[in-house]
This record gives C-alpha cells, sequence and structure tokens, in this order.
C-alpha cells in the first residue's frame, strides 16, 4: 500500500454541549459526543466522505495515519479536528490510538499536535481573515464554503430547543446536502493550501503552535479539596451566618487604608488621548497626563488637584439632582422619538423583507411541486432563506438593543442621582473623564456628556 505523506480532514460532529461557551475539551468529553461526517484527501487526490453515523467504517489505513507522526495532517482550526479524533479513537479504536508525554502527564488522552497543521493559522500568519468561508473569498477561489452550511450544522449537529436532536433519517435530502458540505470544506482547504504554499509558515511559527496545543492540552491544576470543601461549606452556611461573615470582612477592609486607592482611577483620560495618572503626595494629591514628559510629544495639558476634580463632581452631582427633569427628561423623550423612527425605518424595512422571503419561499415550493425546479434545488434556497432570516433577526435585534441599553442607563442615572452619594456614583454611571486645561467633560452612561469647570 501506498505511503502516506499527508491527510487533508475535515469532520461534522454532535454534542450536546454548546462549543462556543464551553470549548472543545467538554464538547468533545460529553457521553454524547459523536463523530457525524468524516471528510479527508489522501496526498491531495479526491476527496472522500465517510458516512460514519450511518455505520460507515474509517479505512484502517487513515486510522493508523492519524496516529502516525510522520504523516502530516491539515485541518482548519485543526485543534478541533485533533481533540474530537482523540476522543473518538479512545472510544472506539483504543487500539490505534496513541498519545504523546509520560504516562503520568494530563496529555495522555490526546493525539500528538507535531504532525497536525492547521490552515487557519497559515491564513493568519499571511494577514488573511481567519475563517473558512472568509479565506475563500480574500483568495477569489474557485471552491467556496457553501452557504447552507449554518442551516445544516443547526438541524444535525446540536440539540434544538426542546433538547432532542435530529438524525439523517429524518430529512434524506438535507443529509445528502450535508455530505456535499463537508466534502467542500476539504476541498476549500485543499484550495487555500495550493494558494498559500508560495508563503509558508516557517518551522519556528509552527513549534510555537504545537507548545500551545500541547500546553492547552495540559490544562490548568486545580486544587480539587479546596473545592469539594468549598461547595461543602456553601451548602452548609445559611444565609444570615453568610452575609454577617461578609460584613465582618467590608469592615475589617474598611481600617486598611491606601494612599493611593481612588474612585476615579482608570476613567480619568487626557485630551491628548493619554490616561490621567493619580500621583499621591504630601500636601495636596493631583492627577497627571502619562504624556507630560514624553520627550518626543510632551502633553502640555495641566496636572488637575484632587480635591478640584471630587469637588467638580459635587458640584455636578448637585446641578444633575436639581434639574434632572430638564436634563435627563428631554434624553429620554428623544430616545423614544428615535426608537419609533428606526421602527418606522430600518426595523420597518427589515420586516419587509422578511415578508418577501416568505414570499419567495412559497413561490419556490410551489414551482418544485409543479416540477419547475428540482427538490435538490428547492433545499438550497430554503438554507439560503433561513441563513438570511436569522441575520435579519440578529441585525432587528442589535438595533432595539442599542436604544434600550441607552434609554436604561439614562432611566437608571435619574433613579440614583437622587439617591445616592456623589462618592458612590462615581463607580455606577461615569464611563469617562475627559480633562481640558481646567475643563472635565463627564462621559456618563447611556452617552450622556456634561462639562464642568475645576
Amino acid at each position: 500500500m501506498k505511503t502516506i505523506k499527508t491527510l487533508e480532514i475535515d469532520i461534522e460532529t454532535y454534542s450536546d454541549i454548546d462549543l462556543l461557551s464551553a470549548g472543545v475539551y467538554p464538547y468533545a468529553e460529553s457521553s454524547q459526543f459523536d463523530l457525524l461526517l468524516f471528510g479527508y484527501s489522501v496526498d491531495g487526490s479526491e476527496v472522500q466522505v465517510i458516512d460514519v453515523v450511518n455505520g460507515e467504517c474509517i479505512p484502517d489505513n487513515i486510522l493508523k495515519a492519524l496516529t502516525d507522526d510522520s504523516v502530516i495532517k491539515y485541518a482548519h482550526n485543526a485543534s478541533f479536528e485533533r481533540i474530537c479524533m482523540s476522543v473518538y479513537l479512545r472510544r472506539h479504536y483504543p487500539e490505534y490510538f496513541r498519545s504523546y508525554s509520560i504516562t503520568e502527564d494530563t496529555i495522555g488522552g490526546y493525539l500528538d499536535p507535531a504532525s497536525w497543521r492547521c490552515t487557519m493559522v497559515w491564513s493568519a500568519y499571511d494577514g488573511l481573515p481567519l475563517s473558512l468561508r472568509n479565506v475563500g473569498a480574500a483568495l477569489h477561489l474557485d471552491s467556496q464554503k457553501m452557504d447552507e452550511g449554518k442551516a445544516l450544522i443547526r438541524l444535525f449537529c446540536v440539540p434544538d430547543k426542546n433538547g432532542e436532536r435530529h438524525y439523517p433519517s429524518e430529512a434524506p435530502d438535507k443529509w445528502e446536502l450535508f455530505r456535499e458540505y463537508n466534502k467542500r470544506d476539504v476541498e476549500v482547504e485543499m484550495a487555500i493550501q495550493q494558494k498559500l504554499s508560495r508563503f509558508p509558515v516557517p518551522e519556528t511559527v509552527w513549534d510555537e503552535y504545537h507548545l500551545s496545543e500541547e500546553i492547552n492540552d495540559r490544562g490548568i491544576l486545580i486544587d480539587m479539596p479546596l473545592v469539594e470543601q468549598a461547595v461543602r461549606i456553601d451548602a452548609i452556611i445559611d444565609r444570615e451566618t453568610f452575609v454577617g461573615a461578609q460584613a465582618l470582612m467590608v469592615k475589617s477592609t474598611a481600617k486598611v487604608s491606601k494612599k493611593n486607592e481612588n474612585p476615579f482611577r482608570g476613567k480619568v483620560k487626557c485630551r491628548c488621548g493619554r490616561s490621567y495618572f493619580f500621583i499621591p503626595a504630601a500636601h495636596r494629591n493631583y492627577w497627571e497626563c502619562s504624556a507630560r514628559f514624553d520627550i518626543a510629544m510632551p502633553c502640555d495639558n495641566p496636572i488637575i488637584y484632587d480635591d478640584a476634580l471630587n469637588a467638580a463632581w459635587e458640584r455636578l452631582c448637585t446641578k444633575l439632582r436639581r434639574h434632572a427633569d430638564d436634563i435627563l427628561t428631554p434624553c429620554l423623550g428623544q430616545l423614544a422619538i428615535l426608537e419609533e423612527n428606526i421602527n418606522q425605518g430600518e426595523i420597518l424595512e427589515l420586516e419587509n423583507r422578511e415578508k418577501e422571503l416568505r414570499q419567495r419561499r412559497y413561490v419556490l415550493c410551489k414551482l418544485c411541486a409543479e416540477n419547475c425546479i428540482t427538490h435538490e434545488k428547492l433545499l438550497q434556497s430554503e438554507a439560503e432563506i433561513e441563513v438570511e432570516f436569522a441575520e435579519i433577526a440578529d441585525k432587528i435585534d442589535k438595533i432595539s438593543a442599542v436604544v434600550d441599553d441607552t434609554a436604561e442607563h439614562l432611566e437608571i442615572i435619574y433613579k440614583l442621582i437622587s439617591t445616592t452619594s456623589p462618592q458612590r456614583l462615581i463607580g455606577m454611571i461615569i464611563e469617562k473623564i475627559t480633562i481640558d486645561n481646567g475643563t472635565a467633560v463627564f462621559e456618563l452612561k447611556g452617552g450622556l456628556k456634561l462639562r464642568e469647570v475645576m
């Protein structure tokens, strides 16, 4: 049998664990993790797709190649393929699985990253986008990632909103399209390698990548007895005792005062864009631009005294208390008008687009029923429509959230300003303070900007 030199790999998987929030390790280690499709190419030959979930078996020579360090494995975001195939081999083909390092090491459950190459790392090194879709577009490849992928992944790779899994037998036509999607991903990855072959990644960078993978495999040691005792104590201590202990800690901490503590820390900026640093002094604390003594571009903004900054903030709080109705109420009114305009404008336009998509879906179904278009074309078009539906919903949510968040912040300021001390308000409502000569511009949550002379 011919010796394998390189393997190009792309897999499709299922797990009940959310990949984005939990990461690939918990995702793959879940008892419900399953390998669905295994797409591969040997030494650049025609792509093969193994339908694992429907009983097809990965050839023995390919299983051996996965643990053969002389065979270079390529994948886009190769960490995912390596970790998932590590778990798959351990569970189903333990006779082929082989790890690295010593037996006592915690990385013993994973394939050695030394023989893996990641086309995402390669793309990043050459200044290209990270996602497979965007890299393909940037390189103007003949083979591009299929648009139907997102909808198919939502169908077969993750539980639905009721926590149920969907199998290929429930949608055989879409499953065939998913097989084609898997094959296309391998073809795109191979095309990327071919395009970037003139701009290789230095071996030193691959060494850094492999070290990073090994660090991730090893993880971080946790003092489990401490964790277990913390959980046990949490279960036996009642709420009243806990609150009392917290109060004692706060009281004790309050007695330990550090002279350089300041509630404005991290919020004071200079008009030049640099930060103002708090300087504790024997007679009078002050703030100073970090670029004041910069040799190349010194800043001429003067120092400001801390007591003057506090006084300016207290005066501003007094004005806000007295004139809250005159300052904040009009802002909320303008936001209401803005929200109405948005609903009448951009959101209305998006909702009209949704109606057009529904009409398009109806027409396509009718055309398919009359044999004017193929069923495959209908499925492809439906997947494209679903993707656009999701994008429209996301845009509407983001547009609404901007106005809602701003209004919520202004309402909070309106309520707090009359009941909370200026010192406590600093951390609650101030986003940034910009110093311009003797004037401070206080930027509050909700986008409100107020000037006060010091």
